[in-house]
């Protein structure tokens, strides 16, 4: 996926904040109760920097999936 890229969060995906982007040292953590769509920000090593609920979560990249866009809508 690249920045601008719509993807998929299942419901039960765990989102992390960590500080100063080391995947290190998690100092919050969302897990999503309902499936959504996000945009991406950014890639970060195995991570994707999401825009959820109007903050930016870092998502494993095995755990979200491209949005795919439906023709004609």
């Amino acid at each position: 996926m690249n920045k601008g890229d719509l993807t998929w969060i299942p419901s039960g995906t765990t989102l992390l904040k960590f500080r100063d982007d080391d995947v290190n040292m998690v100092i919050r953590y969302v897990v999503t109760p309902e499936p959504s769509n996000s945009l991406v920000l950014r890639e970060v090593d195995s991570h994707f920097l999401v825009l959820y609920k109007g903050e930016e979560w870092f998502a494993r990249k095995a755990d979200i999936y491209k949005s795919i866009k439906s023709e004609g809508s």
